[in-house]
């Protein structure tokens, strides 16, 4: 065995043995439970920075009438907006919707993850990688040299790697919801 597998294992040991050490018994466990009736600490932070941990009054659950525990939502009440929701598209990804469906099924599939509307699910951000990611089927950047050489002017600056599946899987995804 060399010196790093065993460093690794020994610092591995070690983790475990720590979280062992501090993870609570399971008598511990049944007094976190939330009663019924039972008072919650509840503490907020607004993004003005206004409040800072303030305390709020103890929420409590309560039975209603019928004797089934209910959360109300109070849809009058306003907190915060969001500004939209999203996901990663990988070239792996991008690879896959490309070579595995047909165009109407990419159009479909394309359509409900995001047209806001209709049965659409209104994906509104989308993050894509600068160069490769992990999930891409190979290791790549967009200025590729030879070990020890720069490019400085980025002179062989290239987005060759992703114009077979992802760009052009963008340019779809922006036909169907330009705003994105």
């Amino acid at each position: 065995m060399n010196k790093l597998t065993t460093t690794f294992q020994i610092a591995s040991l070690s983790l475990i043995v720590l979280l062992l050490s501090c993870s609570p018994s399971p008598k511990e466990y049944q007094n976190t439970q939330v009663k019924l009736g039972a008072p919650i600490n509840a503490w907020i932070t607004t993004a003005d920075k206004t409040s800072l941990l303030t305390s709020l009054a103890p929420l409590v659950f309560k039975r209603d009438s019928s004797g089934i525990a209910t959360i109300k939502i109070d849809t009058t009440s306003v907190f915060q907006t969001i500004d939209g929701f999203g996901y990663t598209l990988t070239g792996g990804s991008a690879m896959l919707i490309m070579q595995k469906l047909s165009a109407s099924e990419r159009t479909t599939l394309l359509q409900e993850l995001f047209l806001p509307d209709g049965n659409g699910i209104g994906i509104s951000y989308l993050r894509v990688s600068i160069g490769a990611s992990d999930l891409d089927d190979h290791v790549f950047s967009y200025d590729d040299l030879p070990a020890g050489n720069t490019d400085t002017n980025l002179s062989s600056f290239s987005l060759d790697p992703d114009r077979q599946y992802l760009i052009p899987l963008l340019k779809e995804i922006i036909a169907i919801y330009p705003s994105i």
